[in-house]
C-alpha cells in the first residue's frame, strides 16, 4: 500500500460527547441533546468553529453514553447512531477538522456499562466467539461506511485489557478489510509513557497476528504508517521517551496526549515546544501531533490550543488557519450532577440475566468450535 502524508494534527478530545471542564464546579462540555441522547447540531457546529479559530484540525471522541434502556446489544440504529457519526464526521470535516472515533473504548465498560452501549454484552467486546466477532465486524462496518468520505481515523480501542491482542488485531484486519488505509488507524498501544506499561508484549503479539492474516509486510506498515497515541504526556515523562542520545526523525506517527494529567495551557505550550525541537524532522514528515484532554487542563482548552498552535507556527514559519469564527463558544452545559451509578430495575436485571446466559452459551460454542 502506498504511504500517503499527512496534516500535523493539533486538536481535543472529547469524552464521549462530553467533558467535565470542572471538577470543582461541574461544568461540562457536549455537543449532545440531554433530553434525546443525540447529537445536538447546533453545540456540534459551534465545536468545530471553535476549535477551527484556534487554528485546532482534529477532535477525538469516543462512543457516547445513551439511555440505558436502548443500550441493548447492537440495535442503535432505532435512534440513528450511524448517521449521527457520519453527520459528526462530516461536520467537522467541512472545517477543515478531522474526526478521530474511538471504535472501542476499554474504560467505558470497566466503570460505567450500565452508561455505554457495550453495556449490555461486555463478553462479546473482547469475546472470541462468531457472535461477537459478527457483531465487531458490524459495528466496525457500519461506522466506516459513514464516515469513510470525511477521511476519519479510527482508533481500534483506548486503553484495552492487558492481554487482548487477539481482539486489537481481528479489528485492525477488519478495518484493512473495510478499506481503510493504514495512516487512518491508531493503533490502541500506549507503547511507552505508562509506568507499569503491559503493552510491549500485546502489541508483538498483536502485531504477528497481523502478519499471519494479512502478510509479512505489514510489520513495517504497523510501525510506520499507523497512529499511536501517548498518555501522561507531562514534561519529564516526554523527556524520558525520547532519551539523552536519540537521534532526529523518528519512524512512528505519535499523538501526544495529557489523558491522565492535568496541565496548564502554559505547561502544554512548553510540552510542545520541546517535542517540536526534539523531533522536527518528523514534524515535518507528519509524524507529529497533539491532543489537549477537554476536561483535564487546568485553563480553558482554548489557550491550550493557542499555545500548541503557536509553538507550531513559530518552529514551522507557517501560518495555521482554518477559518475565523470569532463568535463560537464552547458549547457549554452547566450545571450537572455527576451520574451515580445507575440502580437495579427489574427490566434491565431480566436484561442482564437473559445477557449472561447467552454468553455462556456462546462459550459453550466456542469450546466446541475449538
Amino acid at each position: 500500500m502506498a504511504k500517503k502524508s499527512r496534516p500535523v494534527y493539533i486538536g481535543v478530545s472529547l469524552l464521549g460527547g462530553h467533558s467535565f471542564l470542572s471538577e470543582d464546579d461541574g461544568w461540562i462540555t457536549s455537543v449532545m441533546n440531554p433530553e434525546a441522547g443525540t447529537v445536538d447540531t447546533d453545540r456540534l457546529e459551534n465545536m468545530a468553529k471553535y476549535v477551527a479559530h484556534r487554528s485546532g484540525n482534529w477532535i477525538r471522541d469516543f462512543t457516547w453514553a445513551h439511555d440505558a434502556n436502548s443500550a441493548v446489544r447492537l440495535d442503535k440504529d432505532a435512534w440513528g447512531f450511524y448517521e449521527q457519526l457520519g453527520l459528526m464526521a462530516n461536520t467537522y470535516r467541512s472545517y477543515q477538522i478531522t474526526f478521530c472515533y474511538d471504535l472501542f473504548n476499554h474504560p467505558q465498560i470497566k466503570h460505567y456499562p450500565e452508561w455505554d452501549m457495550w453495556g449490555h454484552f461486555v463478553d462479546s467486546f473482547y469475546s472470541g466467539t462468531r457472535r461477537a466477532k459478527r457483531e465487531r465486524e458490524e459495528h466496525i462496518h457500519s461506522a466506516v461506511s459513514e464516515m469513510k468520505e470525511a477521511g476519519s481515523i479510527y482508533n481500534i480501542c483506548n486503553e484495552p485489557a492487558p492481554g487482548e491482542w487477539e481482539f486489537a488485531a481481528s479489528v485492525f484486519c477488519e478495518l484493512i478489510k473495510a478499506g481503510v488505509p493504514p495512516q487512518n488507524i491508531m493503533l490502541p498501544y500506549d507503547m511507552r509513557l505508562k509506568k507499569r506499561n503491559p503493552y510491549m508484549k500485546d502489541y508483538f503479539f498483536m502485531k504477528r497476528e497481523v502478519e499471519r492474516l494479512m502478510g509479512k509486510n505489514y510489520d513495517q506498515i504497523m510501525k510506520t504508517q499507523c497512529l499511536s497515541a501517548m498518555h501522561n504526556c507531562n514534561m519529564a515523562n516526554v523527556k524520558e521517551f525520547f532519551g539523552p542520545n536519540v537521534k532526529p526523525g523518528a519512524s512512528r506517527s505519535v499523538v501526544f496526549d495529557s489523558d491522565g494529567l492535568r496541565l496548564t495551557a502554559k505547561e502544554w505550550g512548553d510540552i510542545a515546544r520541546y517535542i517540536i525541537e526534539e523531533r522536527y524532522t518528523a514534524l515535518g514528515k507528519g509524524k507529529i501531533h497533539f491532543s489537549a484532554i477537554l476536561g483535564k487542563m487546568i485553563n480553558d482548552p482554548a489557550n491550550t490550543l493557542i499555545e500548541i498552535t503557536n509553538a507550531y507556527q513559530v518552529a514551522t514559519g507557517r501560518t495555521l488557519n482554518n477559518g475565523h469564527y470569532p463568535n463560537a463558544k464552547l458549547p457549554y452545559r452547566s450545571p450537572t450532577v455527576t451520574p451515580e451509578e445507575p440502580g437495579k430495575d427489574p427490566v434491565k436485571e431480566t436484561r442482564r440475566l437473559l445477557h449472561e446466559a447467552l454468553s455462556q452459551l456462546d462459550r459453550i460454542d466456542c469450546r466446541i468450535a475449538k
